[in-house]
């Protein structure tokens, strides 16, 4: 058997290591296309990578409800607090100010608004506080009648005289 000779053993491996070269290139990608500075070396890239992280990180406060930058966060107590905040401040907007308790959500307001419109509740109960008003006043007016037609002075001399 011939034995291969030196030039094309040469040859077969300079083939074979430029298919897996190309396979490597393929599964790293361009260098160029990186993001970062560093684009020479992948151990360059991923260690400038590793400080911006590191800075960010060190200049991030994690969770901090005095906050008021990008750089760190609150918490859920303090976003479902100052969500409530806001919505109060919504609604007293909206309502003029600070309302009573029984039409303090926009559903009470719109049944207490819906009920003036059909005239089934403001009016109403005007009517009937107007209506109660004068039949108390009626009723004081016979009352008085009444006290009047009596001769209070008679009535004690004859309990006294009893």
């Amino acid at each position: 058997m011939a034995r291969p000779d030196f030039a094309q053993i040469l040859t077969e491996f300079a083939e074979f290591l430029g298919g897996k070269d190309k396979e490597i290139r393929q599964l790293i990608g361009d260098p160029q296309t990186l993001t970062t500075t560093q684009k020479a070396t992948l151990v360059g890239a991923l260690n400038e990578m590793k400080q911006t992280i590191s800075t960010l990180s060190s200049r991030a406060a994690g969770i901090n409800d005095s906050a008021t930058d990008d750089a760190s966060t609150l918490s859920a107590k303090k976003i479902l607090e100052l969500l409530k905040q806001a919505k109060a401040e919504v609604k007293n907007e909206l309502l003029g100010g600070e309302v009573d308790a029984s039409i303090d959500t926009l559903k009470e307001l719109g049944d207490m608004l819906n009920g003036i419109k059909t005239g089934e509740d403001g009016l109403n109960k005007l009517i009937q506080k107007v209506t109660q008003t004068n039949q108390s006043l009626t009723l004081l007016v016979q009352r008085f009648t009444v006290l009047d037609g009596i001769n209070l002075k008679d009535a004690y001399n004859r309990g006294y005289n009893r």
